[in-house]
C-alpha cells in the first residue's frame, strides 16, 4: 500500500474509533462550527497535518538532503503510524476507565515520541537535534491546531 492510501486508512480507522467512543461529544458546543466540522470531517482534519508537517521538515531537516516529496511521504506513513497507535490504544484505554484528558495527553506524549524515532531513523543527521526538530515540528502542528480552532471560534 502507498503512503496516501495508508493514511486515508488510518485515519478513517481513527475517525471511527474516537466518534464511537464518544471522545469528541461536547467539544462542539465548547467551540462551535469550526470543532463541529472537524467532527465531523475528523479523517480530513487528522490527514490535512501531513502537508504542514511536511513543510514544517522541510525546513527544519534541509541537511538531509531530501526534497519535498520525500517529506511528503515521510510525513503521510509517520502520521499513518501514529493513527494506527491511536486505533489500537483507545479501546485499550476505554475498557481499563481511562479518562479522555489522561488518555490525550498519552496520546499526544506516545505520538511525539514515535515522530522522533522515526525522524532520527529517517534524516540521520544528529540523533539529538533530530529529536528536537521533530519535537519542534509535533509541537507548532499542535500549536497551528489550536490557533486556527481559536481563530475559527472567536476564542482568540
Amino acid at each position: 500500500t502507498g503512503p496516501a492510501k495508508y493514511l486515508v486508512i488510518c485515519a478513517a480507522l481513527g475517525a471511527v474509533v474516537y466518534l464511537q467512543l464518544g471522545w469528541l461529544n461536547g467539544t462542539t458546543d465548547a467551540l462551535g462550527s469550526l470543532a463541529h466540522y472537524a467532527r465531523e470531517h475528523l479523517s480530513l482534519v487528522l490527514v490535512a497535518r501531513v502537508p504542514v508537517a511536511a513543510l514544517l521538515s522541510f525546513y527544519l531537516f534541509r541537511p538531509a538532503g531530501y526534497n519535498l516529496a520525500e517529506h511528503l511521504v515521510f510525513n503521510a506513513y509517520a502520521t499513518a503510524q501514529s493513527l494506527l497507535i491511536l486505533t489500537i490504544t483507545a479501546p485499550v484505554a476505554l475498557l481499563a476507565g481511562v479518562s479522555m484528558e489522561a488518555y490525550a495527553v498519552l496520546l499526544v506524549g506516545t505520538g511525539m515520541t514515535y515522530y522522533m524515532w522515526a525522524s532520527v531513523d529517517f534524516f540521520r543527521i544528529k540523533p539529538y537535534v533530530d529529536a528536537l526538530r521533530a519535537a519542534a515540528i509535533q509541537v507548532l502542528v499542535v500549536v497551528g491546531y489550536l490557533l486556527v480552532l481559536g481563530f475559527g471560534t472567536g476564542a482568540l
